[in-house]
């Protein structure tokens, strides 16, 4: 009985910690290169991390754009971190998802969804450049086995990611779709984490729906806070 007590208490402990991470490092790809000098490590910021890599414009104040220009997510080809064929159509499929959902989520946040340069207007552009798939049967031992989990817990602390968890890194671009002025950039890689009471838990993109969810939630956020506006919702990774 008192073994079965334990397990419960794990399993609840388990259900509420976050199902991605922040992973510790990244490097800035090609698709960001040319403000590759001007990223900087990212910081909390009103007590939301921000991304690994940000680049935010001096006294930058949002409030006076209206509309957005979301461009669809692409796949970029870093030659460092080479996608299989399979990989890379489910990438394909999943950008497009993430696409829809990112503008729904802009869209629900009051702005116009436009599809033209113009004034008042964001340009939005994010790119996939690496993704692994989560080795699902042993991830899901490494979390209900007391053992395996804390052999993984070690792993974690030494690799910055749980073993068999998929992660992904995506970088992204903020500019003012009349001048082409960078407004933001922004270059972060997330994780899955031991999180037992996951939705996607038996998914093989699973992190990565979890990341892109938490992402989608952050642009929104932080979109709020730079306009300067007060009913901003925090991202829950």
């Amino acid at each position: 009985m008192k073994k079965l007590v334990l397990l419960i208490m794990g399993v609840a402990l388990l259900s509420g910690c976050a199902a991605t991470k922040q992973m510790r490092h990244v490097e800035a790809s090609g698709f960001l290169a040319e403000y590759r000098s001007e990223l900087q490590p990212g910081k909390k910021v009103k007590g939301v991390q921000q991304a690994l890599l940000v680049y935010i414009k001096p006294n930058l104040n949002l409030a006076p754009y209206k509309k957005i220009m979301l461009a669809p997510i692409t796949i970029w080809d870093d030659p460092t971190h080479p996608m299989s064929a399979d990989d890379r159509n489910d990438m394909v499929q999943l950008a497009d998802s993430e696409t829809a959902q990112l503008s729904d989520q802009l869209s629900k946040a009051g702005y116009e969804m436009v599809d033209k340069f113009g004034p008042d207007t964001l340009r939005i552009q994010v790119a996939i450049i690496h993704g692994d798939r989560s080795k699902v049967g042993l991830a899901f031992i490494s979390r209900v086995v007391p053992q395996a989990r804390a052999l993984n817990t070690i792993w974690s602390f030494a690799s910055g990611k749980p073993a068999f968890t998929g992660d992904i890194q995506v970088e992204a671009k903020i500019t003012d779709a009349a001048t082409g002025e960078l407004l933001v950039a922004g270059v972060d890689a997330r994780a899955g984490t031991l999180k037992l009471m996951d939705k996607n838990i038996f998914s093989t993109w699973g992190d990565v729906k979890n990341s892109f969810t938490y992402w989608n939630a952050l642009m929104v956020y932080r979109l709020c806070t730079y306009s300067e506006r007060t009913n901003c919702v925090k991202p829950s990774a």
